[in-house]
């Protein structure tokens, strides 16, 4: 066990940020999924999750369970990576999962927890990112605070000596930020619209491949090959956007028209923009190829997948175990294209090897690895090419 003392942290806050804050329960479900297990929030607080999670039983940690709540108040948002984290309707975090390696459920240790359990501090959000071994959530003032992995310069020039954080710990220059998401990197949303990243995805499939040359100064990218980008910096030449995601090197983003958009590594296709290939990437934010009429896009660890305004999803990049949703094993795609299914869908989310979806009937579909249970159904039948659903779950 690791003290809060021995971390030498503390949070970093003024008393308007301890105060609660009003949130509201979610008008429709929520679905997160992350790298072992889904969750879904219902519109009257309630969490149920599945997958290798702490709080579910070793013999049936494929089947839904509910999450305890937090001192009897219902959740209002929830976050899924490689724990999960979520925000009450006074803005309290709580995290929970068997994964604490990196201090990323943020209450002091690195001991495991297995019910949602409070993040240390006593700060109030509005809105919390779960990702790769990192947490980070937003104030009412717009002001970021990470927790866990402190490798690839996230909480500042710590790029050769990198150290983890235990408690929420202040990014600077991030005051105004109305979204935020953590993948292997963090990105928000500026109130402009604009998208600010920070942090390096250090490992890739096409390593050095797509490092740019020279430092960090006043644009973004997600690998520098000096000096990468250690505080929040602005995605060059993006358009103004109204949703952003993260995943494993890559970055999407919706714009107020519905065209999809991404940039960082596309070596497997992830740009969406029909190009693939070694030293595939983009520093600016690039068009996604064929549709227009993006939701919300979602990206995992080496696909994307995006909600259109008809109810169908598409999905891109890597196919290994099933992620595009299409059916087959079949190669990977540098475009979007549908997924094997008839059903209209209202809500997306992509885990790190799997997605999940909910129907306009409230059923929750998943597909892609299914080795950790994530896809609501026991391992030994093993991935799915195409989604299928959840038994006995609906979401309301």
């Amino acid at each position: 066990m690791v003290s809060l003392g021995a971390c030498g942290d503390s949070p970093v806050g003024d008393q308007d940020e301890s105060q609660p804050v009003a949130l509201n329960l979610p008008a429709t479900p929520v679905i997160s999924a992350g790298g072992a297990f889904t969750c879904l929030l219902s519109t009257a607080g309630r969490i149920v999750c599945w997958g290798r999670v702490a709080a579910a039983a070793a013999d049936s940690f494929w089947r839904p369970v509910q999450i305890g709540d937090a001192a009897g108040e219902p959740f209002a948002a929830v976050a899924v990576g490689d724990n999960a984290c979520a925000l009450t309707t006074s803005g309290r975090a709580y995290c929970w999962g068997g994964v604490n390696n990196h201090g990323q459920l943020g209450t002091g240790t690195r001991t495991p927890a297995a019910t949602p359990t409070a993040v240390a501090g006593g700060l109030r959000f509005v809105a919390i990112a779960v990702g790769a071994g990192l947490t980070c959530a937003l104030t009412a003032r717009g002001q970021t605070y990470c927790w866990g992995r402190g490798e690839g310069g996230i909480f500042g020039g710590e790029r050769d000596t990198p150290r983890d954080r235990y408690v929420p710990t202040l990014i600077a220059a991030t005051d105004g930020l109305q979204a935020i998401e953590a993948g292997s990197v963090v990105c928000g949303l500026a109130r402009s619209g604009v998208p600010l990243c920070w942090g390096e995805a250090t490992g890739s499939f096409d390593p050095g491949a797509w490092i740019e040359p020279g430092v960090c100064q006043s644009r973004y990218f997600i690998r520098f090959e000096e000096r990468g980008c250690s505080s929040p910096t602005p995605v060059e030449g993006s358009p103004v956007l109204r949703t952003i995601t993260t995943g494993g090197e890559t970055a999407c983003g919706v714009a107020a028209d519905g065209q999809a958009w991404c940039w960082g590594g596309g070596w497997l296709g992830t740009l969406g923009n029909g190009t693939a290939g070694s030293r595939t990437h983009a520093v600016k934010p690039v068009r996604v190829s064929r549709f227009g009429d993006f939701t919300s896009v979602s990206a995992g660890a080496t696909h994307v997948c995006g909600l259109r305004a008809t109810g169908d999803i598409v999905c891109w990049g890597n196919n290994f175990r099933g992620y595009l949703g299409r059916g087959t094993r079949e190669p990977g795609a540098s475009e979007p294209a549908p997924i094997s299914s008839s059903r209209r869908f209202v809500a997306l989310a992509s885990g790190w090897a799997h997605v999940c979806a909910i129907d306009v009937d409230a059923a929750v579909w998943c597909w892609g690895q299914g080795e950790t249970g994530a896809l609501g159904r026991s391992p030994q039948v093993g991935d799915a090419f195409a989604p299928v659903e959840v038994e006995g779950l609906r979401a309301h």
